[in-house]
């Protein structure tokens, strides 16, 4: 097993997958849990790679391609793998997993040695408050992008707050997504083909002396109303 190894690639493209098997390889060639240290950046991402960890070790036997890597990495047969997976997940779940942020890490080694460097054991940690950082980001925007941003917001109908969490979201995601070639014309035809199907739909519901609920279901007036109020029904294999 290859004492030091750097991986630089994008998003998607297996370095969890590979880090994993390195973790699980330096289990069964009988390293213990809490003698293998994993910094993250961040606290979701630390939390992401200890369920990675021990969701695949659980289900290890159902996992060949974590078992090839394994083995190619220990030099263990896979049948070794196999035979031994009960042993290292126990050992692992009855461990102390140092799997942590680098912030973590750094103000464990703070507390260690906080006398020597005169500060008290219990101290606490602040984060800069969201609402400059916030107010930063805004600040960073031209005229031009905080449209397209405030644009964006009123058409997602989400709080300022909800839009950076959705852009965290996507920032993880970009590496595994699909480019579309968007053409607002082929759009806009579209969406008047369906208006124009949803409202004979509408006539004939307004048309047959149903509810008032049915009624209510079909009361839009474009493709906003119509996906709004179209939802109870608009997924049903039937009219009925």
């Amino acid at each position: 097993m290859e004492k030091l190894v750097a991986l630089k690639a994008s998003a998607g493209s297996g370095k969890t997958f590979s880090l994993v098997v390195r973790y699980l390889s330096l289990l069964f060639l009988k390293a213990k849990p809490n003698e293998i240290l994993a910094l993250t950046f961040t606290n979701k991402a630390a939390n992401e790679m200890r369920e990675r960890i021990y969701s695949t070790l659980l289900n290890l036997e159902n996992e060949p391609n974590y078992i090839k890597n394994i083995a190619m990495q220990t030099n263990l047969s896979e049948d070794d793998i196999k035979k031994n997976k009960s042993i290292i997940l126990k050992e692992f779940l009855s461990s102390e997993i140092k799997i942590y942020t680098i912030d973590k890490f750094i103000h464990q080694i703070i507390r260690s040695f906080s006398f020597e460097a005169s500060i008290s054991k219990d101290f606490t940690v602040s984060s800069q408050k969201s609402d400059i950082l916030n107010f930063a980001f805004l600040k960073e925007l031209n005229e031009v992008e905080l449209d397209d941003f405030i644009f964006f917001e009123l058409f997602e109908n989400k709080k300022f707050s909800s839009m950076l969490d959705s852009f965290e979201i996507l920032e993880e995601k970009i590496g595994e997504m699909n480019i579309l070639d968007y053409k607002v014309d082929i759009d806009f035809d579209l969406n008047k083909r369906v208006l124009k199907n949803a409202l004979i739909i509408k006539d004939a519901i307004l048309n047959s002396n149903l509810s008032n609920s049915a009624n209510n279901s079909v009361d839009f007036y474009d493709i906003d109303s119509l996906f709004d109020k179209g939802k109870t029904w608009l997924t049903k294999d039937r009219l009925q």
